[in-house]
């Protein structure tokens, strides 16, 4: 037992205990789309050189938080990680409402990470300041240092087409110009479904999506089993998950693999399918009808997740900033540390 009434439990399988308490924390918890059950669950299945760690923290023997890990092993050295660190956006805790001391937070990881033994380095990407509405604290009560920024559109339901808000009016001016030639001479049609309702099949989207980052020579994770595991995840009707498309003149020209989870939406998988209309800036085109089709269905953010392209910036109003946090446990884990941090800093110099 730990101070303020603290217990913990770790589990190696997402068995029937994990889900129902999954399942309560979810409905009145915050959390990212990359924390759901479903996605870890479906992930643990393609994640073969990956040993998947569930803790799930308790006060007064009522879930409060869970913290998904792995331990991912790159040649001889083990990496305790959160669940999906290299397949997500955001990477952190399932937490409740409860606000919990830094003293009783660090004593409670420190009785957790002992127990978990089998690492060398404890490697936490992607984290953000905040879960949703509550203080994340493995930002708060660790040292982290800056990893990267997502942008986002902080939504306001109001009628007026979001484009007009924008403050950059010489990027305004251009879009409303080419929209207004696109749409007096052409036919432009939107359509928005859930994946496994979808007439596109998401499987094109990611391969097509593939296609053109290989193209580019753009590194990226959706070949093989993540591609395999998206075609699960929706095969299993997962309900959150959209295909949104944007045909001209009876032709596709752009579509999104999209994904509302808390009231955010995640522009997730964006592709040009025909080059033919670039003029015209499908993809402007289409990022503005999903931000209008975000307010009908009362989302509050539209997020444009990891990466920091120009686009991003131009349509955001806010942003997320995440953090990256590393220590290392033993002789051995502290010399790997020390290297993990020179390759970062020349990484960053680059």
């Amino acid at each position: 037992m730990i101070k303020d009434n603290l217990s913990f439990k770790i589990f190696k399988d997402i068995d029937s205990e994990i889900e129902k308490i999954w399942q309560i924390l979810e409905k009145n918890s915050s959390y990212y789309f990359f924390q759901n059950l479903e996605y870890v669950k479906t992930l643990s299945k393609y994640s073969k050189d990956k040993e998947l760690i569930t803790v799930i923290v308790f006060k007064n023997n009522k879930p409060i938080m869970i913290f998904p890990l792995e331990i991912k092993k790159i040649f001889s050295v083990k990496f305790l990680q959160w669940a999906g660190t290299s397949e997500s956006d955001y990477c952190g805790p399932i937490i409740s409402d409860y606000t919990i001391e830094k003293d009783n937070f660090l004593d409670l990881w420190q009785k957790i990470i002992n127990e978990i033994k089998d690492y060398e380095i404890i490697f936490f990407d992607k984290q953000p300041e905040n879960i949703e509405k509550n203080i994340n604290p493995f930002f708060k009560y660790f040292n982290n240092i800056s990893h990267s920024k997502i942008y986002q559109i902080k939504i306001e339901n109001d009628e007026q087409d979001y484009i007009d808000k924008l403050s950059n009016k010489k990027f305004v001016t251009e879009f409303l110009r080419t929209k207004k030639k696109l749409l007096s001479t052409n036919e432009v049609e939107f359509e928005h479904n859930l994946a496994f309702e979808s007439k596109l099949e998401p499987e094109k989207i990611i391969k097509k999506k593939i296609s053109l980052l290989n193209e580019k020579k753009i590194n990226h994770n959706l070949e093989g089993d993540f591609t395999n595991f998206y075609i699960t995840l929706i095969d299993s009707n997962f309900k959150n998950i959209y295909v949104s498309t944007l045909k001209i003149n009876k032709q596709l020209v752009a579509a999104n693999l999209g994904i509302i989870e808390k009231r955010r939406f995640y522009y997730y998988i964006p592709v040009i399918f025909n080059e033919k209309f670039n003029n015209f800036s499908p993809g402007k085109l289409l990022i503005n009808e999903l931000i209008n089709w975000s307010k009908k269905k009362e989302v509050d953010f539209f997020d444009f997740g990891v990466g920091q392209e120009n686009y991003k910036k131009y349509w955001s109003n806010s942003s997320v900033n995440l953090y990256r946090y590393i220590n290392f446990r033993g002789i051995k884990g502290f010399f790997i540390y020390l290297l993990v941090k020179i390759y970062i800093k020349l990484k960053q110099s680059f």
